[in-house]
């Protein structure tokens, strides 16, 4: 039984249609994808997040990670420090406005998730997410080799 292409990447498209943004507070799905990356790696980093890690850790160029940190510096969510020591390295982190917004986003976010994860299952829902990060995890090997070769 082979897996009809066309089906295969209809579903992939759907999936890259859903968009979350409307269920979070005054952010897009970049911008929270953004803050979330600043916040965790503000963890593990002790407030040393660099644009090129946010940019590797969002699978996004360096200049994309760049054009994402400024529009949220601009709009106070995010803020830039020069480390003292070596001033060709400057550290993003989250403001006060930028915690609030992505603390309010993630609530609703888990709200409507929690709902969907309800209503699907959880065994179902993990079975989707480890069968979905096998393929991403395939397809980036795949496609990495397809653009290596060109």
């Amino acid at each position: 039984m082979a897996i009809d292409i066309k089906i295969l990447f209809e579903t992939y498209r759907k999936i890259k249609r859903l968009d979350f943004s409307s269920v979070l507070s005054k952010l897009s799905s970049s911008d929270y994808a953004t803050l979330s990356c600043v916040y965790e790696l503000d963890k593990e980093t002790e407030g040393r997040a660099e644009v090129s890690v946010i940019g590797k850790r969002l699978g996004v160029s360096a200049p994309a990670a760049s054009r994402a940190v400024s529009k949220l510096v601009e709009l106070d969510m995010l803020s830039r420090h020069i480390n003292n020591y070596d001033r060709r390295y400057t550290f993003i982190r989250l403001t006060e406005k930028g915690s609030k917004a992505l603390e309010e986003s993630t609530e609703q976010l888990s709200a409507v998730l929690s709902e969907i994860v309800s209503a699907i299952g959880e065994d179902q829902t993990e079975q989707f997410v480890e069968y979905f990060d096998n393929f991403l995890e395939i397809s980036d090997e795949k496609l990495e080799k397809y653009r290596s070769s060109k």
